[in-house]
């Protein structure tokens, strides 16, 4: 089988187990807004595990089936092998690497491209402190809010989760938007700026590849292996952590906290 047919059949897997995961996602949340509602609609009721499980427990046969379904991803990576394609580096990360190379010269030798380069850096360093302030303001606005007991008296939990969400999010999307709109400009300068640090970088020579020791803790092999060791620790340990009666012990914990101090229930 061609390496292009094996490219094709992963994708068009990686296609329907993204669909599906969305839709397992989308049904899951939509229960559990159902089982939120039906309970603050109700006086006195509390989420017991019995009641939870009752009410996700028309998930379990989706919930399952996504779980093979995750592991059948990696199981066609290796029946159907292909290589993949070479990812482009963006403009922030050549440029990174180019200034690394830049000489530095006294003021009194800048030269255009310099000068361009240090404008675009510092309209980079005022749209990320905004950022970084805005970030801030909603952080400690955040935290004045939800540490005012006068906001959550405990008589209408549909009511202050939607005064909650009137009062937050906003301030959340406000800060999430500048942050991506930071991101956006900071690729659109590193494309502006390349050619005048590749104008300044010319004759330079390039930095020299690690050896030894260096690179072979750069090669893709110790980083695979890395990543093997890690998962199989994490794996081991919460398979010590399921013996031991630890996973019970958290259950009681997040009830305890969503029942009382939350006050969910």
């Amino acid at each position: 089988m061609s390496e292009k047919r094996n490219k094709r059949i992963c994708f068009a897997y990686d296609v329907f187990f993204g669909a599906f995961t969305v839709v397992f996602g989308a049904l899951l949340i939509a229960q559990a807004l159902k089982l939120f509602f039906q309970f603050s609609a109700t006086e006195g009721a509390i989420f017991t595990r019995e009641r939870v499980a009752d009410a996700l427990s028309p998930l379990a046969v989706p919930g399952v089936l996504w779980i093979v379904a995750a592991i059948a991803a990696f199981v066609l990576r290796e029946l159907f092998p292909f290589k993949p394609s070479a990812v482009r580096l963006g403009n922030g990360y050549a440029l990174y690497r180019l200034k690394k190379r830049m000489t530095e010269r006294p003021q009194g030798e800048l030269s255009d491209a310099r000068r361009a380069v240090l404008r675009e850096e510092r309209i980079l360093t005022v749209i990320r402190l905004f950022c970084l302030a805005v970030c801030a303001a909603t952080a400690v606005y955040m935290i004045v809010y939800l540490s005012m007991p006068s906001h959550f008296p405990k008589t209408d939990v549909v009511g202050e989760v939607r005064d909650l969400v009137f009062h937050v999010f906003p301030w959340i999307a406000l800060s999430f938007a500048l942050c991506l709109g930071a991101a956006a400009y900071s690729e659109y300068s590193a494309k502006k700026q390349l050619p005048f640090v590749r104008q300044l970088t010319a004759g330079v020579a390039a930095e020299r590849s690690p050896s030894g020791v260096f690179a072979a803790l750069q090669g893709a092999r110790f980083r695979l292996a890395v990543r093997i060791a890690i998962g199989v620790l994490g794996v081991t340990l919460v398979i010590v952590g399921i013996c031991n009666g630890d996973m019970r012990a958290m259950l009681i914990k997040a009830i305890n906290i969503c029942t009382e101090c939350i006050g969910l229930g």
